[in-house]
């Protein structure tokens, strides 16, 4: 038979008394441990909340969630020995990250100034049909006339869009801001970049949802671009009110013209637009002055140091003055 053992101390007051303190945190009373944790709460410092009137916005402006790019900058993993690094340093480190492989940052627009987009709804059933004779599924044409069917849109590049890319590319880090929607950014950023390694998979890409105001543009919707490092490409000035400095305007690309009959179609755009080309020998004008002007350092701290006193704009808009003239 079994046999329960009790200690005859649990039955003295000395056991009972102590027996409650273990379950009060050693305090007689509950209350008396709430009042000690709720004090020592108090004395912690409080987190201060910012409300929509501390940042000094206006009653349009109220509504619209901010919104930050939490993707690392990836310019060149295999120089890296932990991905993570990337991360944990944001965005301070990517912004030094471009200037050691002697870079800039470019902003790119994508309608208008890389390609043109319009649905199938809106092009008459003739042009249609020779839309159809010459358009290429995604995966296909890159070298040809640029043209694509996609679902149920048609998409052409601009003259030059691919060289352009590929040649900017070894002077800058490249990212696109459009205000279209996150899926076709995410489809034009695939068609221009099939291999994810201009764009580096998604990661450069900011679209209307990542935007912190409606219609507008800012590079802080960016991991990486700031005033001092990066230079903007779009064919519309409006929707960079913060940005102008960093902005080269680039005349609108249309393949597909609104008319009242219908959309016509630009067919003899071959090899006249050449605007990209045109704005390459700037970018290249651009980015040899900045590095001759600032030699890049080779230490760390250094690199840290110059990120912070750098700065494109002026170049920028000594170079954009020459050209209007």
């Amino acid at each position: 038979m079994a046999t329960s053992l009790i200690s005859p101390l649990q039955d003295t007051p000395y056991f009972q008394q102590r027996h409650k303190r273990k379950f009060n945190y050693g305090f007689e009373q509950p209350n008396e441990a709430k009042r000690i944790k709720l004090s020592c709460l108090e004395q912690q410092p409080k987190r201060k909340m910012i409300s929509i009137e501390d940042c000094g916005f206006g009653e349009s402006e109220k509504g619209v969630k901010f919104r930050y790019n939490s993707q690392p900058l990836l310019s060149d993993l295999s120089n890296f020995d932990n991905e993570k690094q990337l991360v944990v340093e944001k965005p301070a480190a990517k912004r030094s990250l471009v200037f050691r492989f002697k870079k800039l940052c470019l902003v790119l627009d994508l309608d208008h100034t890389l390609l043109h987009t319009m649905s199938i709804r809106e092009i008459s059933r003739e042009e249609q049909e020779y839309l159809n004779s010459r358009a290429s599924p995604p995966t296909e044409n890159l070298l040809g006339d640029n043209l694509y069917r996609l679902g149920s849109k048609y998409t052409k590049l601009r003259p030059y869009t691919r060289e352009f890319l590929q040649r900017a590319s070894a002077m800058f880090e490249l990212f696109i801001c459009t205000m279209g929607g996150r899926k076709y950014a995410r489809e034009m950023e695939k068609l221009l970049d099939p291999e994810g390694v201009l764009f580096k998979k998604n990661v450069n890409v900011a679209s209307k949802e990542d935007c912190t105001f409606t219609r507008t543009k800012n590079l802080d919707v960016l991991a990486g671009p700031n005033k001092r490092n990066t230079i903007i490409i779009d064919d519309t000035e409006d929707v960079w009110p913060n940005n102008k400095a960093n902005l080269i305007p680039i005349q609108k690309y249309n393949y597909f013209t609104d008319e009242k009959q219908g959309c016509k179609l630009n067919r003899d755009d071959g090899e006249e637009d050449e605007a990209l080309i045109s704005m390459l020998e700037v970018l290249q004008d651009v980015h040899s002055k900045f590095f001759e002007l600032y030699p890049v350092p080779q230490s760390s701290v250094q690199l840290r140091e110059y990120a912070k006193s750098v700065d494109v704009t002026p170049i920028l808009d000594s170079r954009k003055r020459v050209t209007s003239l």
